[in-house]
């Protein structure tokens, strides 16, 4: 039997990186897309959250979708108390220095030379 088809809709914080990370990396899923929403944070920082994720684990091959900038049914309230003004402020900010990183060279997804390569570019 072939991998579930599955679509994310979702407002990428520290929550919902975890949701991005498990289905573009299962076995059992083939996460065709995401579309994100205002929410954790707004709309340009949820989008942008989501693309760094992908980016990160080496799956930005996954199309992300712009959503609705507001809820359709209420004012935008925004969990910044717990997610940050961008929506992943925890996680980075939990994120270590290291003077050293070691990268596996034969990686399924993607390439550690060239992701290597990437990060100290930047």
């Amino acid at each position: 039997m072939g991998k579930k088809l599955v679509w994310l809709d979702c407002d990428p914080g520290n929550d919902d990186m975890l949701a991005i990370v498990m289905a573009a990396l299962s076995e059992e899923l083939e996460l065709i897309g995401i579309s994100t929403s205002a929410g954790n944070s707004i709309i340009e920082n949820t989008t942008q959250n989501a693309l760094d994720i992908l980016y990160e684990i080496g799956r930005a091959d996954i199309p992300v979708v712009k959503g609705s900038a507001t809820p359709l049914c209420r004012k935008l309230e925004s969990a910044a108390e717990y997610h940050g003004e961008l929506g992943l402020e925890a996680v980075a900010s939990a994120r270590p220095a290291f003077d050293a990183v070691l990268m596996d060279v034969q990686m399924p997804v993607m390439d550690g030379l060239e992701r290597s390569e990437e990060h100290t570019s930047e």
